[in-house]
């Protein structure tokens, strides 16, 4: 093997360890937009927070800690609509793997009082969605 390919190949696993980590850091966003998302859900349906109270959480993190960005109110309501839009998907019936369950504060529960159990994927894959959603949304 020429020297070349040796640097060639300590190069590729710089670059798959750039992109695991990159995939780590995505995946613990989504994660965390997930929980919030469920948790507001959950305060917001049960009207155990009212509309104000999500102005008022976006402007005491933003006062906690002002370099955070991305947890206004808006975005807040939309971690909440992506949790609701998403939470009943089954993604063991879907055959994602690496699945691992979101803890939340509190147990989540809907308005049937039937519990919810929040599945997430360590690798999310549009394509394994393909059957699941309409084609319009997968684009498959």
């Amino acid at each position: 093997m020429e020297l070349q390919q040796h640097f060639q190949n300590i190069r590729q696993l710089i670059r798959q360890a750039k992109s695991d980590a990159w995939e780590a850091v995505n995946t613990s966003f989504v994660s965390v937009r997930w929980q919030i998302g469920g948790y507001l859900s959950l305060k917001l349906n049960e009207a155990n927070y009212g509309a104000k109270v999500v102005d008022s959480l976006a402007v005491w993190l933003r006062q906690q800690d002002p370099e955070l960005q991305g947890f206004d109110r808006r975005s807040l309501y939309r971690m909440r609509q992506f949790f609701e839009t998403w939470h009943h998907l089954d993604f063991e019936d879907m055959g994602i793997a690496n699945k691992h369950v979101l803890p939340l504060v509190g147990s989540l529960s809907s308005r049937e009082n039937t519990a919810i159990e929040i599945v997430g994927s360590l690798t999310p894959q549009l394509t394994q969605l393909q059957g699941i959603l309409p084609k319009q949304v997968t684009g498959c």
